[in-house]
């Protein structure tokens, strides 16, 4: 306050002299003579030290300004510098717990390596050339002391210098399948005899021993060990020349012992190119067994079993008989053989629809029967494969962007979802491996080209309506938050993905005022429980026209291609420009012939009744405003808008994306009150009459039919209304609270392939499906296990109100996937990606999720 004073004072004295002229005339009396000149020079220097000074303290002020301004630019910049070394420290800390759980991870997969072992052991038979010899020198028999590489055979067994092998007679009788399971117990595996010198050897070691012997096939007759046939002919051991029909006698006496135990040496590198071609524990091994119980019943005629002892559910099986002959008319009665060799030596069989499920614990024998050439029953082995485990898996991805939830895999994963879905002749790219070309003869009236497309939900009919409304949501995610499928490493398969759909909505306009809505007759699809590639109905298509008019469909599809024409404006100007050319024509389409869809076609009333009519003609008009910038365009998106808040957003309901919209285009306060007033109901606290309901954690619940898909599409909702600035921090908030219901916030994910314990049995006909050629049908979809295929990135429909969930087959009401569930979900998660919002709790509140977030916000926009 001083120099305030100062300046008070100071001022005064620049306004005048320091004294008023009575003062001054008064002082000029007393002086006497004094000379007035010399003290008005002193009264003016004094004026002058004042200016001096007072300059001093505005110069002092100013610096004293600039000193602060350096400060709290210091104390900026130290906050920001405290800041980006918290977020890289957290960063580190991130990453040190991460690579602390891979390493956990890889610790536990190398720990499962002696675990499978022993399930591999047998499978080494089949390839010889991978045993290390053991290179010891010396007479048969066990022997001791041994180092380095040099390992001795087990007690009781038998060394063979020529063979470098261990080898075990038993003299006890038992089949071959007990004696593999002793084998196997042993570390060992039944063996071929395949040459004369390992012939010699083992008649030079029976003959050399007492007893009995009983060893593969082989038995001391009279004194002689001998070969005995299936057919109980003998032959001598150590032949003088090897006999070609006995070249390999694995099975000659399959009632005993027929092949050596070998204990078999694998190098850990041999170890581990076994465990790459075999990429999962969980993936089957194929058994392998010999025919037995063989009955020669004369002129090539004979029967036998292949028993397989299983060890793990088998859904949907194939067995590859090879006999040793040429067999013909081969029957059996547990499958159908869909195919033999050009030799007829190897002969395929699948399963019947009814027994293709076979529980783990179990035998399963399948008695064969047929004819031989060269007049003498063949020997065989069989093969069973387990079509009901596809081996398919996502690589993993990592998650970059430090958030609660890896977004790009959910990205990535839900793209595969659509891929799932798709109709028609397949791409080349093809990322599913167990779908295939299917429906290729859909068609219109007069034979147009309906292929394409995508099914629509665990079903394999083709509804449009639903289809239009999921592929304008996603094409919309793809042009607000492309940086988010760009990041993910996702751009392309995005473009494709929404391609897909696109090209059929083309195919279906086959009229200027004809377009096709649906392709499938939903009653006898749904009787039957089949992958798509086997179907074998007739599948009818249904359009509307100016006779029988559709609005809502054709404003929807309509809106489809108008935002799919500003997506690929750049990336495919021809492409967009045909969108957009068909969305003008289906818009004036439904705007002239009006009507609702599902009253001209009756067949999609049962499962995709339309509402209203109105809402998707302000919907697209709005969006060929958008793509067109023609003004009549946004005339009549204005005159066709429902006013008030919005039940919410789906295939049926368009009023809160088209308020979005609106505002964003003309910043109207009445789309702005709408907006508001449709959240009011939908965030958690309302008392007004229209809230939603919340379950007891935390899903705004809609509807108990794809509770989770109406909460995603108003999750997408309220991101895209953040972006237009409208309380960005309270609907980004309560976004991800809802896709982090879904994501796994309650403990457990609901979406298949993702996360912590998610859906295994989605309500889906494909994926519940065994592999390609064994059947499908209603037994798959009773069937309590996982499903064969996992269907990657698909939403399920989610919880009741009561946040109870099933996960099984048979609940399509909770545990059903559809095209539109994963629509706006998808668009959620992408602008959770891109702009990573759904980490921050609040603004104001320095969390380290914010901090972090915010730092990589910043890196994301610089420089734009």
């Amino acid at each position: 306050m001083w120099f305030v004073v100062i300046l008070s004072f100071l001022s005064y004295a620049c306004n005048g002299s320091l004294v008023d002229q009575s003062t001054q005339s008064s002082v000029n009396a007393e002086l006497n003579g004094t000379d007035i000149t010399k003290i008005n020079i002193e009264v003016e220097v004094m004026k002058g030290n004042f200016h001096a000074l007072l300059l001093r303290v505005i110069n002092n002020e100013h610096e004293l300004t600039s000193l602060k301004g350096q400060t709290q630019q210091m104390e900026h910049e130290l906050e920001n510098t405290k800041r980006t070394f918290s977020c890289e420290i957290e960063g580190l800390r991130d990453v040190t717990i991460q690579f602390e759980q891979e390493l956990n991870e890889t610790i536990n997969a190398l720990n499962t390596i002696n675990d499978t072992i022993q399930d591999l052991s047998h499978r080494v038979s089949v390839i010889d050339d991978k045993y290390s010899p053991l290179e010891i020198p010396g007479s048969y028999g066990n022997e001791s002391g041994l180092t380095g590489d040099k390992r001795e055979c087990p007690l009781n067994w038998t060394r063979s210098v020529d063979f470098g092998a261990c080898y075990f007679f038993s003299d006890e009788r038992m089949s071959w399948n007990d004696a593999q399971a002793q084998c196997s117990k042993q570390n060992g595996s039944l063996a071929d005899i395949y040459s004369e010198k390992e012939d010699k050897w083992v008649a030079d070691y029976c003959n050399q021993t007492e007893g009995n012997g009983i060893w593969i096939g082989g038995k001391r007759d009279h004194g002689v060990f001998k070969w005995f046939t299936s057919n109980g002919k003998t032959k001598d051991m150590n032949y003088t020349q090897w006999i070609t029909d006995l070249e390999n006698v694995v099975t000659v006496y399959p009632n005993y012992i027929s092949r050596r135990c070998d204990i078999l040496y694998i190098t850990m590198l041999e170890l581990l190119a076994l465990l790459i071609i075999v990429p999962s524990a969980a993936i089957a091994a194929d058994i392998s067994v010999p025919m037995t119980q063989i009955r020669d019943q004369g002129n090539g005629q004979f029967e036998g079993h292949l028993t397989f002892a299983l060890t793990e559910e088998v859904v949907g099986w194939e067995v590859v008989v090879t006999f040793s002959a040429p067999v013909t008319g081969l029957s059996q009665w547990m499958g159908t053989e869909i195919r033999h060799s050009a030799d007829n030596k190897v002969h395929y069989i699948v399963n019947l629809e009814y027994d293709g499920i076979q529980h783990a614990g179990t035998t399963f024998d399948i008695t064969v029967r047929g004819t031989a050439a060269g007049g003498s029953a063949p020997t065989a082995t069989a093969i069973l494969k387990n079509m009901g485990i596809d081996g398919f898996t996502v690589p993993p991805i990592i998650n970059s962007d430090g958030t609660p939830y890896n977004y790009d895999e959910v990205i990535t994963k839900s793209i595969l979802f659509y891929a799932a879905q798709r109709s028609g002749k397949l791409p080349a790219d093809n990322p599913i491996p167990w779908r295939g070309d299917s429906a290729l003869q859909d068609s219109g009236d007069n034979g147009e080209d309906l292929t394409g497309g995508w099914y629509d939900a665990g079903d394999n009919v083709k509804f449009g309506f639903p289809m239009a409304a999921s592929t304008t949501l996603l094409s919309w995610s793809l042009l607000q938050y492309k940086d988010a499928y760009q990041a993910s490493g996702q751009l392309d398969a995005m473009y494709d993905c929404i391609r897909w759909p696109l090209e059929w909505l083309i195919k279906c306009h086959t009229g200027t005022n004809e377009l096709y809505v649906q392709v499938g007759d939903g009653q006898k699809d749904h009787g039957v429980w089949g992958r798509p590639e086997d179907m074998k109905m007739d599948r009818p298509s249904y359009k509307i026209t100016a006779s029988k008019p559709g609005s809502d469909a054709a404003g929807e599809y309509a809106a489809a291609m108008a935002v799919g024409s500003i997506v690929f404006k750049d990336k495919d100007p021809a492409f967009s420009a045909k969108l957009l050319t068909h969305a003008k024509q289906i818009y004036d389409f439904a705007k002239t012939y009006k009507g609702k869809y599902s009253a001209s076609v009756t067949e999609a009333a049962a499962y995709y009744n339309s509402d209203n009519y109105v809402d998707e003609l302000s919907w697209a008009a709005a969006w060929l405003y958008m793509a067109t910038n023609t003004s009549q365009y946004l005339t009549d998106a204005e005159s066709s808008y429902l006013s008030g808040a919005a039940w919410g957003q789906s295939w049926d309901e368009k009023n809160a994306g088209t308020m979005i919209l609106l505002y964003k285009i003309t910043s109207k306060d009445k789309y702005k009150q709408d907006i508001e007033a449709t959240f009011t109901n939908w965030l958690p606290g309302g008392t007004q009459s229209g809230r939603i309901p919340y379950t007891a954690k935390e899903l705004a619940f809609r509807s108990v039919w794809g509770s989770l898909r109406y909460a995603s599409n108003m999750a997408f909702m309220a991101l895209l209304a953040a972006e237009t600035g409208l309380h960005p921090t309270e609907y980004r908030n309560w976004a991800k609270s809802q896709i982090g219901y879904a994501l796994g916030d309650t403990g457990r994910s609901f979406v298949v392939g993702f996360g912590v314990n998610p859906p295994t049995q989605p309500h889906h006909r494909a994926s519940s499906c065994p592999l390609i050629p064994a059947p499908c049908s209603w037994a798959n979809q009773q069937e309590k296990g996982a499903n064969p295929h996992t269907l990657y990135g698909a939403l399920v429909g989610g919880p009741d109100q009561n946040d109870r969930y099933t996960d099984s087959r048979t609940n399509y009401i909770n545990n059903e996937v559809a095209c539109d569930y994963n629509a706006g979900f998808q668009g959620a998660v992408a602008g959770c990606s891109m702009r990573d919002i759904c980490d921050i709790i609040a603004i104001g509140h320095s969390t380290r999720k914010e901090i972090k977030s915010l730092n990589k916000l910043r890196k994301r926009t610089h420089g734009l």
